[in-house]
């Protein structure tokens, strides 16, 4: 069978070979449904479009194919070779009008009804014409309505307002009519629902299919069959004959049981009064057997339970006397063990004390061994500037004893010299004067024990390093070795590997909510943060490995249209922003829940609340990463934040559709690790490192629960996978949501 032509090649025919008035036109002759939903103005490219679909949604592209051949032979020919030909058109031959054959009048939008009533007419007997079926390719809609009209010994229009309207059923039906008044055509309308129909057809009685269809079609096979009617009519009379004698032998049969049945009732009456006179004989004996079997059980009974009793109060003072036992036993082991405990401790505190006094005394020894080299080392300098000081005064007595034996001197400065030497040596010979004159230097001074301050020259050679800052002040000793602090090593940018589409078993679907669940590995990772994230909170360090078993998590934050079915399944408490338009979008996480909330939706579909150490490796992998892209930091490119512009990227203060920032993807494949709302975990608020079995998982407790993500309202630095928060299982945020785990 040939090939028929692409889609596309047809509508380039159309475009290359036809104006708008003459596709408009073949519409008209081949296609008038699609004429006919042409509006004024309607550009040709569109009404191109309306004819393709129409011929593919019916399935009658040949006929197209055969009215593009009938209308443009020679293009058709070059265009399409291979494509199928439209039978040659055989010289008219006078049609011959089949009694058995009915025309079925309707508008498309009826096609349904009057398909259905064409199988049922041909299950019947009847050969129908019907539109669509009963076109030839390259035929055009006048010429088929005429033959089908000359074929055709019944003519049936399905009344509706769709019909009414059309012009194609109007021409029809007038034609039928037409041909009524001639005798060569039956005409029968069929009242399919109420219509306004031109006053010429209510001459005509309608067959009702208003109501129930069965019964309409039966009409209409009686008004064309009259003797179809006679001949159920008959059997109809036939079939109740044939009831009413059957309801006479029923009657007959029904008398004859019931006296059988009467007579076998007196007879079992009679046996049953006897049954039961002997049945109450025996009853009226077995209880008095068994009111002496329970006069003898009671007796029975009570001489038990008083043993009973008996051996109960001596097994209770046995057991006591056994408790006391113990009880003075564990006292006394007690006693021992605190005893020993205190001379535990008695014997500890005395070793510290002798290592407290022993390091005192070495620090003491050390500061005597610092103070006397001090002292003599200023010793040696205060000799040294003193044999100085001493030559310098030397020098200037040689200087004036020389200017003395010039011959210049000797007359003019005779008595200068004289008084002047006189001086210089009463002021060495005077120490108060010379001290005046001449004052020694300030010697070096060194702290002692008793508190006095150590001359600054000193201090700088003893004091100790400082510190670095800690949580609660400590006073250090004089010989405490500083801890050195290595300089922190800068967090190394780390770019992720693009995000390949995930396999088959990286994930999965719960049928429950239709969530869709990301897989991550068993292994170590990196949880918490180190001294290099300078936006790292306290109690987000140490940063240490937690080695985690293979476990998924729903890949993005539980939905508000996914909560909703846990409300209707009256499992979950409808949250507080339900009726909120800003926040109540079916693909937006559902907030406003507190955490009971979030963990009995998880347990209704067979999930969990993940661990804070669940979440935290899902969000960032296992290179410790700062964000879940890696080290760059969050902007709205990332995640749903407030960057500066306002909550939510500026968007309001409300959050984004869930999935709405594909560049924040974790290396799990992980949507909204970062920002949008804030998501529950099953983790009491506990201080690192992280412990499963330290009770920070205890379902039970009541204390403040983990709280990670982020959300719309907060900036970049709260974004971080590490970041920690918490809050009462009681609290309700619009920033708040959750997402579960397995």
């Amino acid at each position: 069978m040939p090939d028929l032509p692409r889609a596309a090649d047809i509508r380039q025919f159309l475009f290359d070979y036809f104006s708008d008035e003459e596709l408009s036109t073949l519409c008209f002759d081949f296609f008038p449904e699609v004429h006919d939903d042409f509006t004024t103005g309607m550009a040709k490219q569109q009404k191109t479009r309306m004819l393709l679909k129409y011929c593919q949604h019916r399935e009658i592209v040949p006929n197209l194919l055969g009215a593009l051949q009938r209308a443009r032979p020679e293009p058709y020919e070059k265009r399409f070779p291979q494509a199928p030909r439209a039978a040659a058109r055989a010289e008219p031959v006078k049609p011959v009008r089949d009694p058995k054959r009915v025309f079925i009048s309707h508008a498309h939008e009826d096609a349904e009804f009057a398909h259905r009533l064409a199988n049922d007419l041909q299950q019947n007997g009847w050969r129908v014409w019907i539109a669509l079926d009963s076109i030839r390719p390259g035929e055009k809609w006048a010429e088929v309505i005429e033959r089908g009209l000359s074929e055709s010994g019944v003519f049936i229009v399905a009344l509706t307002c769709a019909a009414v309207q059309s012009s194609w059923v109007r021409r029809e039906t007038f034609v039928a009519i037409e041909l009524e008044e001639k005798g060569q055509m039956r005409f029968v309308p069929l009242a399919v629902e109420p219509c306004d129909a031109p006053y010429l057809w209510g001459a005509y009685q309608r067959i009702p299919f208003e109501g129930d269809y069965g019964s309409g079609l039966t009409a209409l096979l009686d008004a064309l069959e009259p003797e179809r009617r006679a001949r159920r009519e008959r059997e109809a009379q036939e079939q109740a004959a044939r009831a009413r004698a059957e309801q006479v032998e029923r009657e007959m049969e029904q008398r004859r049981l019931a006296a059988q049945a009467e007579a076998e009732r007196r007879a079992r009456l009679a046996a049953e009064k006897a049954e039961a006179e002997q049945r109450e004989r025996e009853r009226q004996e077995r209880e008095a057997r068994q009111r002496f079997e329970a006069d003898r059980q009671a007796r029975e009974e009570a001489e038990r339970q008083a043993k009973l009793a008996a051996e109960k109060a001596e097994a209770e003072r046995l057991e006591r006397e056994r408790q006391e036992r113990e009880a003075r036993a564990a006292a006394a082991q007690l006693e021992v063990a605190r005893q020993a405990q205190l001379d535990t401790q008695k014997a500890a505190a005395a070793t510290r004390e002798r290592e407290r006094q022993e390091r005192e005394a070495r620090a003491t020894a050390a500061q005597l061994e610092a103070a006397r080299q001090a002292q003599l080392v200023a010793q040696k300098v205060a000799a040294a500037r003193r044999e100085r000081e001493r030559q310098e005064r030397t020098a200037r007595l040689e200087r004036i004893l020389a200017r003395l034996r010039d011959p210049l001197w000797q007359g003019i400065g005779a008595i200068v010299a004289i008084a002047a030497l006189a001086v210089a040596l009463g002021v060495w010979l005077r120490p108060d004067v010379h001290a005046v004159l001449f004052p020694p230097a300030t010697p070096v001074a060194v702290a002692t024990l008793t508190g006095t301050k150590a001359p600054t020259a000193i201090a700088a050679l003893t004091s100790t390093p400082a510190l670095p800052s800690a949580p609660s002040t400590l006073t250090p000793t004089a010989t405490r070795t500083p801890t050195i602090i290595p300089s922190p090593t800068p967090m190394p940018t780390i770019t992720p590997s693009p995000m390949q589409t995930p396999s088959t078993d990286s994930t999965r679907i719960v049928e429950k909510d239709g969530m869709v669940m990301v897989y991550v590995p068993a292994g170590e990772f990196l949880m918490g943060s180190t001294d290099g994230d300078k936006d790292a909170h306290s109690y987000e360090k140490p940063q240490h490995k937690v080695y985690l078993d293979a476990f998924w998590i729903d890949q993005t934050e539980v939905t508000n249209a996914q909560y909703k079915q846990c409300v209707q399944a009256q499992k979950c408490q409808e949250p507080s922003s339900a009726n909120d338009s800003k926040f109540n979008g079916d693909n937006q996480p559902v907030v406003s829940v507190d955490w009971n909330d979030a963990k009995n939706y998880c347990e209704w579909t067979g999930r969990r609340l993940p661990t804070e150490a669940e979440w935290e490796k899902a969000a960032r992998g296992t290179d410790g990463r700062i964000y879940p892209w890696g080290n760059q930091t969050a902007t709205c490119e990332y995640a749903v934040m407030n960057d500066g512009s306002g909550g939510g990227c500026g968007k309001g203060d409300t959050d984004w559709a869930v999935g709405s920032k594909p560049k924040g993807i974790s290396p799990y494949g992980a949507y909204d690790m970062a920002g949008n709302v804030w998501e529950w975990t099953s983790s009491l608020d506990k201080s690192y490192p992280y412990r499963s079995n330290d009770g920070r998982e205890n379902p039970n407790d009541s204390g403040k629960r983990v709280m990670r993500s982020g959300s719309w309202y907060f900036a970049a630095r709260i974004m971080r996978t590490a970041n920690r928060s918490s809050n009462s299982p009681d609290t309700r945020y619009d920033n708040l949501g959750f997402r579960c785990s397995r």
